[in-house]
Formats: structure tokens, C-alpha cells, sequence
């Protein structure tokens, strides 16, 4: 999990100057701008990847889903790599979406566009769905591993931190407990009840709960394949630039 000051310092590196203060998704605008200083969007090896499993995991022309979109990046190379797809980007956090909608009129994708929703709430199903950095900010993993199984059609991509079992653990996470019956270690996304009423001023941050639920690698898998998805495909073990583990993992469901 990045912090905004990791993220700054991101963005100081390069010297070309963004379009806008976007904080995390630099994406190349038709007129030659992009949207920030970081690496474009389209050279990331997780959006590549993204993009390869949704092609060859679900018909052309089938459907999209980003959930927890964030500023939309992934969501216009979604839309820019499978032409023929409506792609849809579900966003809960207004200042976030209101770069999502930005990045809407500026690239003018047909086939794209953004909710303004909480995953959690939101009735919107398709044939692939993409839930990318979200399962670990949410308070209860597991139950929303089976709203996942309803809202894909055929595809699920995940990709997510994790928590482990045994060795050394990084900061803010606890001991291994259970919750909503799968194992895992809480993680504080706000310490406070103030820091959460100013929810919104940290983009990369939980949204409905002051901790959250990391599930421990195992139990995605078996909590994946307990609700209901066939073919649970592990794509290998990583960490991000913060030291935490990470991994992604598809499902189907047709």
C-alpha cells in the first residue's frame, strides 16, 4: 500500500509536467499531455497483465468491470486495448472520480465511462470483472469475494495484498485472527474517528470501514473456490515497492 508522500516523490522524479494533479495515474492524453509525472499507465506490468488476462478470459466485445477505480487509469487502457468492450469504472470517493470523469472527456472513449458508487452497493454485473487494490481495504474480504461470484459473468481479476501466516510482519498489521470465518490480520486504515471523517482526503484508503480485513493467501484461494469459482488460477507471489506481499488470482464463473 502506497502512501501519498511515496507517491509525491514518484511524481517528483520525472520532469515532464502533468495536466493535472493526479496523484497515481499518468495516462497519455490524445493531445500529447498526460495526467501526471509517473509511469504511463500503459507500460505497467500490472495493467498489462490486467489487460491479457480480461482478453483472453472473456469473449471480445464482452464487458467490463474496474472496481475501486481510483482515477481511472486502468479503466482507459482497458478501453483503449478491447475497443470493442464497455468498459465501466466504479468509484466511491468524489475527489477520485472527479478525475475519472476528466480523464472521460479528455480521451473521448465511446466505449468507456464512470459511477459514482460504493462497491459495496452497487447492482452492476459484467463478464469480466477487475478488482484491483480494493479487497484488502475492505472490513469483510471473504463475503465480498461472493459478491464478486455474482457480479462476474465469466472472469474475475484480482489483484490484492495478502497477509501470511508465519515470519516477520510489516507495521499496522496484527496478529492472525479470524473473521467472517477465513484467517487473515486486521489492518488500521484511520486511527481515529476524525482521520475517518476526512476520509476523503486519502485517495488510498479504505472508505466504509476504519480498519480492514487482510485475508491470508490460502484462504482467497479456498474462500474463492468455496463460493462458487472454477478454475482459481494463482498467478505467483510478489511484493510492491512497500514491502507488502501481493498477488493476483482469476476466477470463472461460466
Amino acid at each position: 500500500m502506497e502512501s501519498e508522500i511515496e507517491l509525491g516523490r514518484e511524481m517528483s522524479a520525472h520532469s515532464r509536467t502533468p495536466v493535472s494533479k493526479f496523484l497515481y495515474h499518468n495516462v497519455d492524453l490524445p493531445d500529447g499531455r498526460r495526467t501526471s509525472n509517473g509511469q504511463l499507465m500503459a507500460e505497467r506490468a500490472g495493467v498489462r497483465q490486467a489487460v491479457e488476462l480480461l482478453q483472453s478470459g472473456i469473449q471480445r466485445g464482452g464487458s467490463i468491470l474496474d472496481l475501486g477505480c481510483l482515477e481511472g487509469g486502468y479503466s482507459v487502457e482497458f478501453a483503449r486495448s478491447m475497443p470493442e468492450s464497455q468498459v465501466t469504472g466504479v468509484e466511491v470517493r468524489p475527489r477520485n472520480f472527479d478525475r475519472c470523469e476528466r480523464l472521460a472527456n479528455e480521451c473521448g472513449l465511446e466505449n468507456l465511462s464512470f459511477v459514482n458508487e460504493d462497491v459495496l452497493d452497487t447492482s452492476l454485473t459484467a463478464d469480466g470483472v477487475f478488482c484491483g487494490g480494493l479487497l484488502y481495504h475492505l472490513e469483510n474480504p471473504a463475503q465480498f469475494l461472493l459478491t464478486l461470484r455474482r457480479m462476474a459473468r465469466k472472469l474475475v481479476v484480482i489483484n490484492t495484498h495478502y497477509s501470511v501466516e508465519f515470519g516477520p510482519q510489516l507495521n499496522k498489521l496484527s496478529e492472525v485472527v479470524e473473521n467472517d470465518g477465513c484467517k487473515g490480520r486486521w489492518y488500521t486504515e484511520f486511527p481515529d474517528d476524525e482521520t475517518f471523517r476526512r476520509r476523503g482526503e486519502f485517495p488510498l484508503s479504505a472508505w466504509s470501514n476504519r480498519r480492514s480485513f487482510w485475508l491470508l493467501r490460502k484462504e482467497i484461494i479456498r474462500r474463492m473456490t468455496e463460493v462458487g469459482f472454477r478454475d482459481v488460477v494463482d498467478y505467483g507471489l510478489a511484493f510492491d515497492k512497500t514491502g507488502y506481499n501481493r498477488m493476483t488470482i482469476t476466477g470463472r464463473t461460466d
